[in-house]
């Protein structure tokens, strides 16, 4: 039941959605909509989202039902009953939630039932709300269009067809724009796809001259339009670097005319330029610039939306941060964000990457301090924490450690049967290599290059930019 599509649904909804959600399956109830037991069921696994232990089904039946026998049919049965009802109640929400959609639907009603007093006041709602409107997104773009069709159409049966050539300017032009905007993002989707995730597929095509078009268009005024055309440029010419900073400087200054998800968006294009078109290609210039780049997320709060950051986020950052050797910024920032990792992340989370932190800086006793408080029940630790320290034993020249970290090491490659063939084999090669690292001649360059040689030429072989940073040469 733990990882049920139920438990699923009412983990990654608020706690203030949660609590209008308790409401509404309470009036669902006194309608006869939602039966006493889901209910029952909803007040119990809301309590216990993160505790697996208590969700069993058996143990959630008996809290339930007491001693009456476990019904495995009849507790899905229920379980289907209030996730259905929780998706309702979304739906609902996120209807309610689009002001200017109901407005339209009212405007529709109000026309067709004559009721003009009333089209009026709602003809004054929606010009006010385009108005103070922040977003400027398609979405936008689209109420624009819709609004201004039914004021032609009105227009179109009544008197006033002087109004005629205006509306249908008006409507022809967000529309456009609403076009323009999801045309341009899908393209840049695509080119994303193919360059930076290697997906199989043709690249959507764009019309000869379509973005000269666009950009010669009264639409290139909008920001929507504007922002993705810039994307659309930054990904066609990668080599010029000034439709990077375009995009940059106009999320900088607009970037509030687009809800959180869209923001995201638009900055993993310029994440994605960062690392694909020029860390990849040796530009390490352009880690400074995701750095910055991840501060702006943060400070906006789109990394660490609804109070939860995901691992890989949380991890993408520190290594950005100790890349570009910001120390004291990251570890402020394992101290101030891990909390919001998942809970059984969290322990392990803080302990090993203080310590990756403490690596970078070269404070190894803190290291050693540090790694012995990281639980190895998680392989993924166990392996980088294990790294770590030989890297510091090798680094603090303490051979004998080094030695028996290196047997130990071996032996927990071997026993342990959840480690791939491939990761295996990645470590074994950095034990075999530390230790002739370790032990290298110091003053034989042909022993050091001959060395050198083979580090490069080994495939697979884990933090192999540290190893041939040891090599030199």
């Amino acid at each position: 039941m733990y990882k049920s599509k139920l438990l699923d649904l009412l983990r990654v909804m608020s706690e203030e959605e949660r609590s209008l959600l308790g409401a509404y399956l309470e009036h669902q109830t006194a309608l006869g909509q939602v039966s006493e037991a889901a209910i029952l069921l909803y007040d119990y696994v809301q309590r216990h989202l993160d505790k697996e232990n208590t969700l069993h089904k058996e143990k959630v039946w008996h809290t339930l039902f007491g001693e009456k026998p476990f019904r495995d049919a009849q507790l899905r049965k229920i379980m289907h009953e209030l996730n259905q009802a929780s998706v309702d109640f979304l739906i609902r929400e996120n209807l309610t939630n689009k002001e200017q959609l109901q407005r339209q639907v009212g405007l529709e009603l109000s026309w067709a039932r004559g009721l003009p007093k009333h089209y009026r006041t709602l003809e004054r709602q929606t010009q006010d709300y385009f108005d103070n409107e922040a977003l400027r997104d398609e979405q936008y773009h689209l109420e624009q269009a819709q609004y201004y069709d039914l004021a032609y159409r009105r227009a179109e049966s009544g008197t006033k067809r002087a109004q005629l050539a205006n509306l249908l300017r008006q409507k022809d032009h967000h529309l456009d724009a609403y076009y323009y905007i999801q045309k341009l993002r899908n393209y840049c989707n695509s080119i994303s796809n193919r360059v930076f995730f290697s997906l199989e597929g043709e690249e959507l095509a764009l019309p000869n001259g379509f973005l000269e078009r666009v950009a010669a268009s009264a639409q290139a005024k909008e920001i929507g339009v504007r922002i993705y055309l810039s994307v659309a440029r930054m990904l066609e010419n990668p080599g010029e670097a000034h439709w990077f900073q375009e995009l940059k400087q106009l999320l900088k200054e607009d970037s509030h005319h687009f809800s959180l998800n869209e923001q995201d968006n638009l900055y993993i294009f310029l994440k994605n330029y960062c690392i694909g078109y020029q860390i990849n290609q040796g530009n390490s210039q352009y880690f400074h610039e995701l750095f910055e780049l991840s501060r702006t997320l943060l400070d906006k709060g789109i990394t660490q939306r609804n109070g939860v950051i995901t691992p890989q986020a949380y991890k993408n950052i520190i290594t950005v941060g100790l890349h570009v050797q910001a120390f004291e910024w990251t570890e402020q920032f394992i101290r101030d964000f891990t909390g919001l990792l998942p809970p059984e992340e969290r322990y392990n989370a803080l302990n090993y990457n203080l310590a990756k932190v403490f690596f970078a800086q070269g404070n190894y006793p803190l290291v050693i301090e540090q790694l012995r408080e990281v639980a190895y029940a998680n392989h993924t630790y166990a392996l980088g924490s294990k790294l770590m320290l030989l890297k510091t034993y090798y680094e603090l020249g303490e051979d004998r450690a080094l030695d028996s970290l290196i047997d130990s090491f071996r032996i927990y490659l071997r026993r342990n049967r959840a480690i791939s063939r491939e990761v295996r084999q990645q470590y074994h090669n950095v034990l075999r290599f530390v230790r002739k690292l370790f032990y290298l001649p110091p003053q034989s360059s042909e022993a050091r290059f001959k060395l050198r040689k083979e580090v490069e030429a080994c495939e697979p072989l884990a933090d192999k930019a540290w190893i041939l940073s040891k090599v030199g040469g």
